[in-house]
C-alpha cells in the first residue's frame, strides 16, 4: 500500500469501523441445546462465527464471534484485529474486544474496548429495568430508547431497533432497505441469503442465511473503498 493510500485509509478508517461493529478464543463450544430458555435468533449452530475482512482484494484481517450457553444465558465474545502494512512495516492497527450477555433473550449488558491506532475507545452498557444505561467514551452516560442493542451485526433484530455503537457508545439510527435473497459465497459453499441495505452513520450491507445467521458483510468508508467480510 502507497503511504498516500494509507493516509486516505487513516482518514476513512472511523466510517470503516463503525460499520463494521464491534467486533482466537479457543474455548470449546458447547451445543446449542444445552440452553434452557429461549435464545436470540442468529446464533449459529456450530456457536462460532470467523470472517476474514478485505479491502481493494487485500486481507485486512479477522472478526471472530463466539457464542457460550449456560442454562437461560447467552454470553458472546468477539474479537476483531485489523492491521494494514507496507512490505513488512505495519502501518495501522486496530483492535477490539467485546462481551455481551443475554438472559432470557433479552441483552442485559456489554461491554467493549477498542484500540485505534493507540487511540483508546471503550463502551459499556447494563440493563436497568426495561432499557440500556449506556456510558462510553465518546457518548458520555444516557439511557437508551427501549429495544436498543449493540450494533456488533450478528443479531437480526438490530435490522429493527436503535443500535449502540461498540466501540464508543454513541447511539446510531439507520434507514434499513430489504434487497431480497440472493445466492452469496460463505464457508467454502454457495448459499441463499438475505441481503439488507443500511444507511445512515454509515453505508454497509449485512446479508443473513435462512436460519437468520450472519454470512456476509459490505461496507463503504470515507475515502469510498469497500470492506467485505467472508465467512471463513
Amino acid at each position: 500500500m502507497q503511504h498516500r493510500d494509507c493516509e486516505t485509509f487513516r482518514a476513512g478508517r472511523r466510517g470503516i469501523l463503525r460499520a463494521a461493529g464491534g467486533l482466537a478464543l479457543g474455548l470449546a463450544a458447547p451445543s446449542i441445546a444445552r440452553a434452557a430458555g429461549p435464545l436470540p435468533a442468529g446464533v449459529p449452530q456450530t456457536m462460532r462465527l470467523t470472517f476474514d475482512a478485505f479491502r481493494k482484494g487485500g486481507r485486512i484481517g479477522t472478526h471472530r464471534l463466539q457464542f457460550d450457553v449456560a442454562g437461560a444465558a447467552l454470553t458472546v465474545r468477539i474479537s476483531v484485529d485489523f492491521s494494514v502494512g507496507l512490505g513488512p512495516v505495519t502501518l495501522f492497527r486496530y483492535t477490539m474486544r467485546t462481551m455481551e450477555q443475554w438472559e432470557n433473550g433479552r441483552l442485559v449488558s456489554v461491554m467493549s474496548k477498542a484500540d485505534n491506532d493507540g487511540t483508546q475507545a471503550w463502551m459499556q452498557a447494563k440493563a436497568d429495568g426495561d432499557t440500556l444505561v449506556v456510558d462510553g467514551s465518546r457518548s458520555g452516560r444516557y439511557r437508551a430508547p427501549p429495544g436498543a442493542i449493540a450494533a456488533t451485526h450478528w443479531n437480526p433484530a438490530e435490522l429493527r431497533a436503535p443500535s449502540i455503537n461498540p466501540e464508543n457508545g454513541e447511539l446510531m439510527r439507520f434507514a434499513v432497505a430489504d434487497r431480497g435473497t440472493e445466492t452469496i459465497a460463505a464457508g467454502g459453499a454457495s448459499i441463499p441469503a438475505r441481503w439488507y441495505e443500511l444507511t445512515g452513520p454509515a453505508t454497509l450491507d449485512l446479508w443473513y442465511d435462512a436460519h437468520s445467521v450472519w454470512s456476509a458483510l459490505r461496507a463503504v468508508a470515507r475515502d469510498g473503498s469497500v470492506i467485505e467480510y467472508r465467512l471463513a
